[in-house]
């Protein structure tokens, strides 16, 4: 269920919260479907093998959904493939500062080269420390 307010910017705008696969985002009216549009083009070059593609959509998704782990996962791995490991961690430690919900992220985070799962467990409390 979503709930709605309107904020005046040179005319209402409508913000939306949305429960997306558990994870709550905000979007502005229309965001909504660039957002998706995003994503699926993200998934489309990772299926093409086009790495830099990917990465350009994930990070669109990330631009308009900040909170949603899962598009930082995948530019996590779009790094990860494309010969990028220090993006990629960079991509998850981005996620870990920005979601809530880091379960996914601390799994991409343990998986990428030269990661230990004790500084994946390092990490998440100096992260948690900030908050």
């Amino acid at each position: 269920s979503g709930s709605s307010r309107s904020v005046a910017a040179g005319g209402a705008i409508e913000i939306m919260t949305l429960q997306v696969r558990g994870h709550e985002a905000e979007a502005v009216a229309g965001d909504s479907a660039e957002w998706t549009a995003a994503g699926q083009r993200a998934m489309q070059a990772m299926k093409a093998k086009d790495w830099q593609g990917a990465r350009n959509h994930f990070r669109k998704a990330i631009d308009l959904r900040p909170s949603f782990p899962r598009s930082y996962v995948g530019l996590s791995k779009a790094c990860a493939k494309a010969g990028y490991p220090g993006a990629a961690r960079r991509a998850v430690h981005e996620g870990l500062r920005q979601c809530t919900d880091r379960a996914e992220l601390e799994q991409q985070l343990a998986e990428l080269p030269h990661v230990r799962f004790l500084d994946v467990k390092s990490f998440t409390a100096a992260v948690a420390q900030t908050e």
